[in-house]
């Protein structure tokens, strides 16, 4: 009962269009020929349609991450990549909340599913410099050339190594035959 109430609050397919770079999905055509204006005009249009943008339209996968960072706290197991993004001036979401507007997170392999990587997700603190998280769980399904991307809400508190809701996430996608 309590796993068909808990559903993603948001779901996106990014597509790849170079090595770490991948675009949203219906914003691809516009990036991939570096027209900004056109991007934000068909990020504003999406908008005015109803179209919810939680995440940055453009998002970096680093996964030479490791040889860079200093393995301490939640780091002390390895992440396998790094997410970062930036919302620009004409997307608006409730993670859009201080300047520079950043998003970060580090990913880590979820156990027994190939592809499937989990972060929690950080945006930008008050003073502009530091990455604080929100709470809410990122569940990222990679497969050639593409990102499915899942948001949960709330489910990132930390237990035993572990998002607390990083299980219960994960029995939600498989019903969904997501993954």
């Amino acid at each position: 009962m309590e796993q068909k109430e808990l559903q993603p609050i948001w779901t996106a397919t990014y597509l790849q269009t170079s090595k770490a770079m991948y675009y949203l999905e219906p914003l691809k055509e516009f990036a991939q020929n570096r027209q900004r204006k056109q991007v934000a005009l068909k990020v504003a249009d999406l908008q005015e349609q109803g179209t919810k943008i939680l995440l940055p339209y453009a998002l970096c996968i680093d996964a030479q991450i490791n040889e860079r960072i200093t393995h301490k706290g939640r780091a002390i197991v390895p992440p396998v990549a790094s997410l970062d993004g930036t919302f620009t001036q004409v997307q608006s979401s409730p993670y859009k909340v201080n300047r520079p507007f950043d998003i970060h997170t580090y990913l880590w392999q979820v156990n027994g599913y190939k592809g499937l990587v989990y972060g929690t997700i950080g945006l930008t603190a008050r003073d502009g410099k530091t990455i604080v998280e929100n709470g809410d769980l990122l569940l990222i399904k990679a497969s050639t050339g593409m990102l499915k991307v899942w948001v949960f809400k709330g489910l990132a508190g930390w237990y035993n190594g572990l998002p607390a809701g990083l299980t219960k996430a994960v029995e939600v996608l498989k019903g969904l035959g997501q993954i």
